[in-house]
């Protein structure tokens, strides 16, 4: 998240990072941007418009799926999921299990970026963005079809 942020601003992107655990509100040492603790998932509601992208970057599996069960039939323009393949099967099994709807688990970009390899942070920030990029200028939708511009 501290990677992405620092690199999303580089291209004049808003940043709010929402994450339930205090300490990792505490000890941010991203950049300067939004951070607040996310008091509840209903809270995700409160950001949800067509001008706004939901990533999930926890790590931790129920704070991720709590807020992609809770996102996906929110008006979010993209939601992604950062993950290999496998884990986002999972997910996907998980989130269709306490009875998410097939079109709602469509929205889901998981694993969230455009499939460059990447490994380290900066590279998964990269295809982040890229990602990003196609649906702001147009070049995607949701279901990866072409669409005009959400920005």
């Amino acid at each position: 998240a501290e990677t992405l942020s620092a690199l999303a601003l580089q291209m004049e992107y808003q940043i709010i990072v929402l994450d339930p655990r205090q300490d990792k509100v505490d000890g941010w040492r991203g950049s300067d941007v939004s951070v607040h603790v996310l008091i509840g998932i209903d809270q995700l509601a409160a950001y949800a418009d067509s001008h706004t992208s939901l990533i999930t970057l926890t790590h931790d599996r129920d704070i991720d799926d709590n807020a992609l069960f809770a996102a996906a039939d929110l008006p979010y323009a993209f939601i992604g999921a950062l993950g290999s393949r496998r884990t986002s099967a999972n997910r996907s099994s998980r989130l269709r299990a306490r009875g998410l709807s097939e079109e709602a688990l469509a929205r889901i970009h998981a694993p969230v970026g455009i499939d460059i390899g990447s490994k380290t942070p900066m590279e998964i920030a990269v295809s982040i963005l890229a990602q990003l990029t196609q649906l702001k200028r147009g070049a995607m939708s949701q279901s990866g079809q072409v669409c005009r511009s959400v920005a």
